[in-house]
């Protein structure tokens, strides 16, 4: 089985998206208006061609189970195979002191879990933060310079990861 790790922030909304709104919109009360159409559409390009599973890796799962993100996302026109979430491995002590455990910690504890469980044949990451970084899976949407001003799934990030998920190596 192939598995795409899944950020939300920078990956499924950037910059851009928010100048649409005068106010930045209630995470509370407007979550939807958090996830872009055009971001979205291009996540659904990559389940087609790869027929991967998504396992949510995003802060977004301390906040919403997964039912609820399917939901979000099928309003976005995006029918995300969700198969679990990785655990938030920072207790609230740490992240109080700022030692948050990096991401890519989180994903290999649940890859090291469930890999057998699941077959796992080839995995890829998409994220905005460098800590998700497991060289040859990770594909990063935003570095944050002024050569890159917007970040979000792009086209660029669509071929490197259906590259990954499609691999035989």
């Amino acid at each position: 089985m192939r598995i795409l790790f899944l950020d939300i922030d920078g990956v499924l909304n950037d910059e851009e998206h928010y100048k649409q709104f005068e106010e930045w919109p209630d995470p509370n009360t407007e979550t939807e208006k958090h996830l872009s159409e055009e971001l979205c559409a291009n996540l659904q390009k990559v389940l087609d061609r790869t027929g991967c599973k998504v396992v949510l890796s995003s802060d977004w799962r301390k906040h919403f189970d997964l039912e609820e993100m399917h939901k979000m996302l099928l309003d976005k026109g995006v029918d995300v195979p969700f198969i679990g979430q990785t655990l938030v491995l920072t207790n609230e002590m740490q992240a109080w002191r700022g030692n948050y455990v990096q991401r890519h910690l989180e994903i290999r504890r649940w890859l090291n879990d469930h890999k057998e469980e699941f077959n796992v044949t080839q995995f890829a990451i998409v994220d905005d933060d460098p800590a998700a970084n497991i060289p040859n899976h990770y594909v990063q949407t935003f570095e944050g310079n002024k050569f890159e001003p917007v970040g979000g799934l792009r086209e660029e990030h669509i071929e490197k990861l259906v590259e990954i998920l499609t691999s035989t190596e």
